[in-house]
């Protein structure tokens, strides 16, 4: 059975992942910041809500010969859906050790395979690029990266070049469910005296998305 986005987005919600801030911005590790935090990882402590993302993550996995996740948040993914997929898992270190083996990408070979690649967030796409260009230098084909919540931007969307009818079907699906989710979030801030769109931040107009393509997969 297919996960819908408003199901993702309602995940989030429900697990009290989707986080806001309007008075004291959050700071991304690259230093935007926003007035909404996504955080993924109390997903992984939540039995039913981590269910309901692997099942879409697997989903979202068709045509993958080993799945690989990004170090540290897209293992735990990697590792649920590789075993429910009965497929090899690689996950993909920031940059290689200084010891030991010196390897950067550890687990299955992925020379000459189909590699879908997971991560837990998306903003400005720099960990996640850089863990597409590490399995490429090894030779894989990345056939996409897919994640939970991405803010869309277009630094990111050069992950993977591969793009089909249905890709554009869940596009569409996912912006559905995005509305709705910030519509809710909207007036959760309302409700507590609050207004998200009248503060200046360093992400200004930027549009945020849940979930975009159940989870988001970005081209």
């Amino acid at each position: 059975m297919s996960t819908s986005s408003h199901e993702i987005a309602a995940t989030l919600l429900r697990a009290g992942a989707v986080h806001l801030q309007p008075d004291d911005p959050f700071t991304f590790a690259s230093g935007l910041r926003s007035p909404i935090y996504c955080d993924n990882r109390l997903l992984i402590g939540d039995v039913a809500a981590r269910r309901v993302v692997t099942r879409s993550f697997e989903a979202a996995c068709t045509g993958a010969e080993v799945i690989a996740g990004t170090a540290t948040a897209g293992i735990p993914w990697a590792a649920w859906v590789a075993e429910a997929l009965g497929l090899p898992m690689a996950y993909v270190r920031g940059a290689a050790k200084g010891h030991g083996r010196g390897r950067q990408i550890e687990g299955a070979a992925v020379s000459g395979r189909h590699v879908a690649l997971l991560e837990d967030t998306i903003s400005t796409g720099e960990s996640a690029l850089a863990a597409a260009a590490a399995l490429r230098a090894e030779g894989a084909e990345l056939i996409g990266c897919v994640c939970i919540f991405t803010w869309g931007w277009q630094a990111s969307r050069c992950l993977c070049h591969r793009r089909t009818a249905a890709d554009r079907a869940d596009d569409a699906a996912g912006a559905a469910g995005c509305r709705r989710a910030r519509g809710i979030a909207r007036r959760r801030a309302a409700r507590a005296g609050r207004r998200l769109g009248g503060r200046s931040t360093r992400l200004g107009r930027a549009k945020w998305q849940i979930a975009a393509g159940c989870p988001a997969k970005v081209e």
